[in-house]
């Protein structure tokens, strides 16, 4: 995690958001997906389009990659989603994108974090999880996997709250720190552990 969080630093948020094409007062998104799904991914774009609709402002950086990838692209410029989407591929090791992110969405169909974002987390960002189906926004944040909802109109809303509030990002992020923290030490304890058994062996 804290080779992440070096690479992070050595892109300032200025230099990142240049190299995105990002202006500064736009909001910058993450969205993580493995784009495995084309339903899903059609659900996404829905509660997008809405949002950039709400937030004009609102640049979404898709990275990850998939076989529903160029379809997902195909379908956002029928929904003239044009300069408001880009699709940066894999590149989950690449300090830039979370030095120019405002915020990330794990968009991934499993029930946990993925890898990319552990990423997202160890470098810093507020990041949640997108829940299948309504679901709904937590109030309490005290749960360890902060969730907006994936039915597009919910999605669209709480990623407005999301992009307008900082407060509201300020609490995802004191719950991701302290995500980090655990995986931090279970990394610790991993390498003591292999440390151990090497000298008993």
């Amino acid at each position: 995690m804290a080779d992440v969080r070096d690479r992070v630093r050595r892109t300032s948020r200025e230099e990142a958001r240049a190299l995105m094409g990002l202006a500064p007062d736009e909001t910058a998104v993450a969205l993580l997906s493995d784009f495995d799904s084309g339903a899903r991914m059609d659900q996404i774009l829905q509660g997008l389009t809405l949002a950039v609709k709400q937030l004009p402002g609102l640049r979404v950086l898709f990275v990850g990659s998939g076989r529903h990838e160029g379809s997902t692209q195909w379908k956002a410029g029928e929904l003239n989603l044009g300069d408001a989407v880009s699709f940066l591929g894999r590149g989950t090791e690449a300090g830039p994108i979370w030095a120019a992110a405002d915020f990330t969405i794990d968009a991934s169909p499993w029930s946990s974090w993925s890898r990319p974002a552990l990423i997202s987390l160890a470098a810093g960002i507020p990041t949640v999880k997108r829940q299948e189906g309504v679901g709904g926004w937590s109030e309490e944040m005290g749960e360890s996997l902060p969730m907006i909802s994936g039915e597009p109109d919910r999605f669209a809303a709480e990623v407005a709250r999301l992009a307008k509030d900082a407060a509201v990002r300020a609490e995802v992020l004191k719950v991701g720190t302290g995500i980090v923290q655990t995986v931090d030490s279970a990394k610790v304890a991993e390498e003591l552990g292999r440390l151990y058994r090497s000298l008993l062996a």
